[in-house]
């Protein structure tokens, strides 16, 4: 947050402060001050990504050339130059303005690269961790028999999903994989309880998908 106010005070002087001072003071006071403000970028690293404080730094150096580059033509006294220096002069300055748009679209790419990355695994880890809770959940409802039915295992997921209470089945009970199951609750019984009207549905529907269960057992009653 500090950053933001040092970055616009330096701004601010680059472009406001320094046309009020002599004239033969303006190029060497811009490059002192811009070398000292790429001194605060190496030491502070104000910056969360390391790629944005290079960015930052690759464009004080261009300010740096820039400034250097005004301050030797000052000097020279002459406004005019031969065709060969203007040729170089301007090729060397359209690279370097090319070459800063470039750099700023790779990071951006890669920046945004990276976020998208970030996403999908987050997306992939949280895929993983429901894949992992409904298979606990089913695994201890139903290690107990094997011999399960599918859909009573669908209908009881389906019920835990919705919000109702899972009603455990005596079928499933270890031990009872012989024994003649006992009659499931009635709906009367399942109404009894003090549940919402949301769940009161969903029992009902797994009483139902229980005694269907029930009827399609292979284990021989009395």
């Amino acid at each position: 947050m500090y950053f933001e106010c040092v970055d616009m005070l330096n701004k601010l002087f680059m472009t406001s402060l320094i046309p009020f001072l002599n004239p033969d003071y303006q190029m060497p006071t811009a490059m002192a001050w811009t070398f000292l403000f790429m001194l605060y970028l190496l030491y502070f690293s104000p910056y969360l990504r390391k790629g944005d404080d290079r960015l930052h730094l690759f464009a004080e150096v261009e300010v740096l050339m820039l400034v250097l580059m005004g301050y030797i033509l000052y000097q020279e006294g002459d406004s005019y130059l031969d065709d060969r220096t203007d040729l170089l002069l301007s090729i060397l300055l359209i690279a370097l303005t090319v070459a800063l748009i470039v750099v700023f679209f790779l990071m951006a790419a890669k920046n945004a690269f990276k976020m998208w990355r970030a996403w999908v695994r987050k997306k992939l880890v949280q895929a993983e961790k429901e894949a992992a809770a409904e298979k606990n959940v089913s695994d201890v409802l139903f290690e107990a028999n094997p011999a399960a039915s599918v859909d009573a295992r669908e209908a009881a997921l389906a019920a835990q999903s919705a919000g109702g209470i899972v009603i455990a089945n005596p079928l499933f009970a270890a031990g009872q994989h012989a024994a003649i199951p006992p009659e499931p609750a009635s709906p009367s019984q399942v109404e009894m309880q003090p549940t919402t009207p949301k769940r009161k549905r969903s029992e009902l529907a797994m009483v139902e998908l229980l005694e269907k269960a029930y009827d399609s057992e292979t284990v021989p009653r009395e």
